[in-house]
């Protein structure tokens, strides 16, 4: 026997413990049973006998603890989770007991009385009609809950439920709340069942609806588990194709989206809604008793199509976003989903039904179904937005002003008229909405903050953790290489034009290194490896030296050159792969100047103007930075150069008289900075420090210190609007110490540099 078997021991002893310390969880038998079996072998074992099954029935020992530990922990989260207690509440005990064949029979019972329903030539079958559904729609909700709260999941029960999936004498509806019920399981206890069930579905169901539901899933239940996954063929097949990967591809641009929805709420709050706002109040649509004056402006023509103008460009803005991907619905939904409707957590998971026997409180539903419809045919809607507008309408309809309802009308006989078609649903509508459906169950349900929320664990790691990979294996390996290194670089892309950089630098980094885990575990010997032939090449190396460089601005010192020094780092080995790149020049010509590597930062630039030599913007960081670096030997002849070649451009005259003060002539370079010298007391903006403390401190050296202190405490004023007074004081220090120190030493006394900075922090605080 082993440390390891004799640790067994302690694990028994753990879990004799537990039922102690929780006995309701009545697992007393079963842990004396395992503590028996154990010391049977501990006692055979120490009387001298060798037995070479001993090692088995370790194991197998082993097993039954590591199950029943499981059991005893997942039988205490749903006595005492409030979300999973809310769900065994709603489902009956006749339910909770109730078998898998039973429950299917129920829900073919339910499609064949629907159908028989509709030969029937009793006046009444209607009302019977209603009846059933409603009935129907509560065993749907308790069926939900027993299923969602089901953490252990044996093969055989995900096999059975997968099957009930694909039948096709089963209602669709009823599958895919059953395949989102199986997810919110999975996820909450990861389970290689349920990750084989929903592959099988995903494979089989001739249901698009079930079928990405499935897919989600599979995908969602792998990036939030640390399990090592059996592979199967059923997963092998399904990774293998095409479409399967490309819907991969957009579910991954999908999450990120989901994971930077304060950017749309920005956008909508900044620039859209003021809009459509002052429209309505200007028309009258919000106030129908405006004044005579108000429709007298109203009716000017030169302030309607003004107004007209804008509305154009908001719905344009708003098509924009809609059409690349963002959830511009949810800001606006997001406060009604506490309407009694979503206190049964599985309407968060119902396809959009009109029938659904909710809306039957309302006395004008039934007539109003048609506009209804109507309007969620222009625009993408999920389906809990659907539910929440159609809840919100019915609600308000006897307030709209009858002018309203007139266009309503109007609008519902347009469509009726045929002259608008019918917008069907793609693959990719449907990932869209159901990945919406599930990012509001998770973050807007009553017992939101108690479920295991997969959009969490991507906000950390967002690169589905190579859920292809891991369920691929070897078998495949090399099919799926490009598909998976282009939708995650497509995402990391799409998270560094919103700015979130560090969560780009993961996704990228993540992805990387699981592949080298990947390699390493799975010993594969291939000659050129993933990681060398698809993760390291240009677009991913370069996209990582950005994301760094962007990463480090605003960071301390300590901190922004070790993020610097990753950037390099990835820059250079892009610019190894394509030496004559004028972005990956331009980069690292960046990389260097931020830290403050000024002659490397110059040789980049002189290759740049060699490469570009009609590209002024290259020329003149040139001069920055060999002026920088205290090299100005031809550098005022080349601005007098690029003066005579480019009049007009306001940098270049503001680069001359930087050169001519930092070579001492001090007359010269005040006689050109006070053609730029702004005017009047207002705070000047702290994104163009740079410029105006340049000015400044030719002002002081000149001797006029009331120019350069008010240049100076100006900036500084727009600063703390910007900055807390912490960051401001550290970029202060940086820009007189280091930025422009050797400027100073050579041109001012200690003295001098300390009352400056004195009159500053006064300033700041």
């Amino acid at each position: 026997m082993t440390y390891q078997d004799f640790c067994l021991g302690s694990i028994i002893e753990h879990l004799r413990s537990l039922c102690l310390t929780y006995p309701e969880l009545h697992m007393d038998e079963e842990v004396r049973t395992l503590e028996e079996d154990y010391q049977r072998v501990v006692d055979y074992w120490m009387s001298g006998y060798s037995d070479p099954c001993l090692p088995d029935q370790l194991k197998r020992i082993f097993l039954q603890a590591k199950y029943i530990t499981k059991r005893v922990y997942t039988l205490y989260r749903r006595q005492h989770q409030p979300h999973l207690l809310h769900m065994i509440g709603r489902c009956p005990d006749s339910l909770q007991q109730a078998d898998v064949v039973s429950l299917r029979l129920r829900l073919e019972k339910y499609v064949s009385d629907l159908a028989l329903l509709q030969l029937s030539p009793s006046p009444r079958k209607y009302q019977e009609r209603d009846r059933i559904i409603e009935e129907h729609q509560k065993f749907r909700e308790a069926l939900f809950c027993r299923l969602a709260s089901t953490l252990l999941w044996t093969s055989e029960q995900a096999d059975l439920w997968a099957s009930v999936c694909i039948s096709p004498t089963v209602d669709s509806v009823d599958q895919q709340l059953i395949v989102s019920a199986m997810m919110v399981a999975g996820i909450e206890e990861p389970n290689d069942s349920l990750v084989s069930a929903m592959a099988a579905i995903c494979e089989k169901s001739e249901d698009p609806y079930v079928r990405i539901r499935a897919l989600v899933g599979l995908v969602l239940m792998v990036d939030v588990s640390d399990l090592p996954l059996k592979t199967n063929e059923d997963i092998r097949h399904l990774l293998t194709r095409p479409d399967i990967l490309q819907l991969i591809g957009q579910m991954q641009r999908l999450l990120v989206f989901s994971l930077t929805v304060s950017e749309e709420k920005q956008v909508l709050d900044d620039e859209i809604l003021p809009s459509l706002l002052r429209y309505q109040k200007m028309s009258g649509f919000m106030n129908p008793d405006r004044s005579e004056d108000d429709q007298s402006r109203f009716d000017d023509p030169d302030l309607e199509e003004a107004l007209m103008g804008d509305v154009e460009q908001v719905y344009r803005r708003l098509a924009d976003l809609d059409k690349e991907g963002a959830d511009i619905n949810y800001v606006m939904f997001t406060k009604a989903k506490y309407s009694p409707f979503f206190q049964s957590l599985s309407n968060y998971f119902m396809p959009f039904d009109t029938d659904h026997p909710y809306f039957k409180r309302y006395e004008n539903w039934k007539q109003m179904m048609p506009m209804i419809t109507t309007l969620f045919q222009s625009r993408r809607f999920c389906a809990p937005d659907m539910y929440t507008f159609l809840d919100m309408f019915l609600n308000s309809f006897n307030l709209i002003p009858q002018e309203m309802r007139s266009r309503l009308d109007e609008m519902l006989e347009y469509q009726m008229s045929g002259k608008v078609t019918e917008r069907k649903e793609t693959s990719s509508d449907i990932l869209r909405n159901y990945l919406q459906q599930c990012f509001r169950f998770y973050n807007h349900n009553s017992y939101a903050s108690s479920f295991c929320n997969p959009y969490k664990v991507l906000e950390k790691y967002p690169s589905f953790k190579l859920a292809v990979l891991r369920l691929m294996g070897t078998s495949g390996y090399s099919e799926i290489c490009d598909q998976y290194e282009s939708y995650v670089l497509d995402a990391a892309l799409l998270l560094c034009k919103r700015k979130y950089y560090g969560m780009g630098i993961n996704m990228l980094d993540h992805g990387s290194h699981a592949v080298r885990t990947y390699e390493e575990e799975s010993g594969d010997e291939v000659e050129n490896s993933f990681y060398e032939s698809h993760l390291k090449n240009f677009s991913w190396e370069y996209l990582m030296g950005y994301m760094f460089m962007k990463q480090a601005e605003g960071k301390s010192r300590e901190t922004k050159d070790g993020l610097l020094l990753e950037a390099r780092e990835y820059a250079t080995n892009a610019l190894l792969v394509k030496p004559d790149s004028i972005k990956v020049l331009s980069l690292l010509a960046r990389i260097e100047r931020k830290s403050c590597c000024l002659k490397e930062a110059a040789a980049h630039y002189k290759t740049l103007m060699e490469l570009c030599p009609d590209e002024p913007k290259y020329e003149l960081a040139y001069v920055h930075c060999m002026v920088g670096a205290n090299e100005l030997k031809g550098m005022e002849q080349l601005v007098y150069k690029m003066d005579y070649l480019y009049p007009d451009r306001e940098e270049i005259k503001l680069d001359m008289a930087w050169i001519l003060a930092s070579a001492g002539k001090f007359d010269e370079a005040v006689a050109i900075y006070a053609r730029y010298l702004p005017a009047g007391d207002h705070p000047l903006p702290w994104a163009s420090c740079n410029k105006w403390f340049r000015m400044a401190f030719a002002y002081w050296c000149n001797g006029d210190r009331k120019t350069a202190y008010d240049l100076m405490s100006r900036c500084v004023l727009s600063g703390k609007e910007e900055r807390t007074v912490t960051e401001l004081s550290g970029m202060l220090n940086r820009m007189v110490h280091n930025d422009y120190g050797d400027f100073l030493k050579r041109y001012l006394q200690e003295g001098d540099i300390n009352l400056m900075m004195t009159l500053l922090f006064e300033v700041m605080n």
